[in-house]
């Protein structure tokens, strides 16, 4: 008996924001992966590959306005993680606002680093 289904998505992904994956979005992004630890994502441009849980790995990317990164994940919940990151990637350009000072990781504000506040509606 399987405790866990696995489940597999290959997709692509646009970049919203003009100013591509930079720290925050990287952040963002970082932090809903690692709301699914049991997932494992994967993001691939131009002959790079970056794990989702990896913000260093994310900015060597070097994601600009408009490039379509291909997305593969794997794992029980690999729809629910899919459905959210097209959500912060439909909205990445939200976040060029000022940055904000952060000491240290916040859980519970989804706060980490200078990274900004999470968008509520990606959280259950």
């Amino acid at each position: 008996m399987k405790l866990f289904e696995s489940k597999s998505i290959s997709d692509s992904l646009t970049i919203s924001n003009p100013h591509g994956i930079h720290i925050r979005p990287a952040t963002n992004i970082c932090l809903l992966a690692e709301e699914y630890p049991e997932t494992s994502i994967t993001f691939s441009l131009r002959n790079r590959k970056a794990s989702g849980t990896s913000i260093n790995e994310i900015l060597a990317l070097s994601a600009g306005y408009q490039d379509v990164v291909s997305v593969q994940i794997e794992g029980p919940k690999a729809k629910q993680l899919f459905k959210k990151m097209s959500s912060l990637f439909a909205d990445l350009d939200q976040y060029d606002g000022p940055i904000l000072e952060v000491d240290s990781f916040d859980p519970e504000n989804r706060q980490c680093g200078y990274g900004r506040l999470l968008d509520d509606r990606l959280w259950d």
